[in-house]
Parts: structure tokens; sequence; C-alpha cells
């Protein structure tokens, strides 16, 4: 049994730039692949086999070479890559098959290029993580080749099995004393299980009169045994009063926590004005009853 997700189909180009090794240039090259993310389910000893998609955006012939490496996400939420020759849980290179000859591509062409990935009977439950690039292979004489960018779609599989999906609220960071709106709100949620999954957390702000308001939190993939911070923003642009925000986290088997503050919110912009017009009215109408005396008329 196996199932696929395909995310963000399209270009690949903020992708590249975070991935792309330069070098002195003469010209800039481009690759573009899609889908960028695969998100799929394979049982142990049984095989996935789809298709990655990778293009020529140049007026020139460009040549690329098929690669893949393991990567790992770190506290920080940034991509790490894992040598080959790195003690890695995760590893799942060995896994992918893929054609690894050198495919030379014209102007404005795509080719479709098929790879495998056989899970061992072996293999453990839980998640395991790669990319698929694609590298532009310099010619001899350096024509036309500037950069030499390594674009890829990353791989994010689990293993079925006996997983667990549990995961804990860490933090709720929101300022004590709000100003003024929007504002934003950041969630810390550590996975705590075997696999990766989605994050699902929401945010309520209640005050002590009136509608309670629910914001949901970005969606994240969170990955085993590590910290990622979910945001979401109270978009209400003058809050006033004083308000209980607490946040929700359900993990990915359906649990939830909740983790609550409390915050008081003055918008000095709009109180400050108001406040100077008031006393600038109530002095004001005082001097003018110092200063003259209405007096009524009698018939």
């Amino acid at each position: 049994m196996m199932r696929s997700t395909r995310f963000l189909s399209g270009s690949i180009v903020l992708f590249a730039a975070f991935l792309c090794a330069s070098f002195a240039a003469a010209a800039p090259v481009g690759v573009t692949v899609a889908p960028i993310r695969y998100a799929v389910n394979v049982d142990p000893g049984a095989s996935y086999e789809d298709v990655i998609t990778v293009a020529n955006p140049n007026d020139f012939v460009l040549r690329v070479q098929p690669e893949f490496q393991d990567f790992r996400v770190t506290d920080g939420n940034t991509i790490q890559w894992v040598p080959s020759d790195v003690e890695n849980p995760y590893r799942m290179v060995d896994w992918i098959e893929i054609d690894r000859s050198i495919v030379t591509l014209k102007p404005h062409e795509e080719a479709r290029i098929p790879f495998t990935i056989r899970v061992p009977r072996a293999a453990t439950a839980g998640g395991r993580y790669a990319a698929i690039f694609f590298t532009a292979v310099l010619n001899n004489q350096g024509e036309n080749v500037g950069a030499v960018p390594r674009v890829g779609a990353l791989v994010i599989l689990n293993v079925n099995g006996d997983l667990t999906r549990t995961g804990n609220l860490t933090s709720l960071d929101i300022p004590r004393f709000v100003a003024g709106g929007p504002v934003s709100m950041k969630v810390g949620y550590l996975n705590t299980g075997t696999t990766h999954y989605e994050s699902n957390v929401s945010v309520s702000i209640r005050g002590l009169i009136g509608k309670t308001t629910v914001v949901q939190g970005e969606r994240r993939f969170v990955y085993p045994n590590i910290e990622r911070t979910i945001t979401a923003q109270w978009s209400r642009a003058f809050p006033f009063g004083v308000y209980r925000v607490t946040a929700t986290a359900v993990d990915g088997s359906g649990v939830s926590q909740i983790m609550e503050r409390w915050v008081v919110a003055v918008p000095f912009r709009l109180v400050i004005p108001a406040a100077l017009i008031f006393f600038a009215l109530f002095f004001g109408l005082r001097w003018f009853r110092s200063k003259f005396k209405i007096v009524r008329a009698s018939v």
C-alpha cells in the first residue's frame, strides 16, 4: 500500500537560490524542477514509482546530471544535508533508484525522469528524508556557463507500521502588553513521535466582554525530535481591554494540548488623542465658565 501527496508543483526558483553553489560567473544558468516536494507512505518491502520533471529555462543547451542526498531538519527550522558516510537514522538514499546519466536539454526543453524508491522488508517504521537533485554539468570551454546550480525536490517518506505522532506545546510567545495591531504570535511545538506530520495549531483570543476570535496557525511539517515555531497573526487593528489568549495544538494522534496567557491591550494611537481632546474640552469649558456668566432673560 502506498499513497503520495504532491505539494507546490511548479518552478523551484526559491529552492534553487537556497541550494545553489555559485562560481565565477560569465552568464547565469538556470535549472527548474517540478514538483519540489513529494510526501509518500510506503509499506516495508514495497516500492514507490514516480517521475520528476527537469527543465532548461535558458536560451542555450544545458546538460544536467541527477543525484540524491539525505537531509534532516534542525531546531533552527533549516535543512541540513547529510553526507553518505555519516550515521543517520533517517537515511533513505540507499533506497532510491534513478538513471544517473547526463541529460541534455535543448533551450526551453524539459524531460521527465522516472525514479523508484524500494523500501526494504526489514525497514523500521518511521520517517525518511532525502532530496533528488539536478546539477548543471560544465562544458570544457566554459561557454554559456557562469554559475552551477544544484536544484531538486524533497522526498518526505513514511515507512508504514507502528508509528507514533505525539508532540508537546513548548511555548506561547505574545506580548503581555499590546499597543496596537496586528499582533504576531509564535507557538513552539516539539514533535516527540517517530515520524513527521503537519502541525495543527490554533490560537483563540477572548476578551472579558465580547466574542472570541480564533486564529489558525500556519501549517508546517514537524519532524521527529525537532521543535518548530508556528506563527499566527491576530489581525485586529485596535484591540482594547484584557484578553485571555489560548494556544491549542493537536498532534498527529488527535491529542490536544493548551497553553494560556493574559494580555492587556491599550491602543495608544486612539487613546492619547481622545484623552487630549477630552482634557481640552474639559478645561476649555471651565475657563469659559470662569470668564463668562450665563444670564437667563426673564419675561
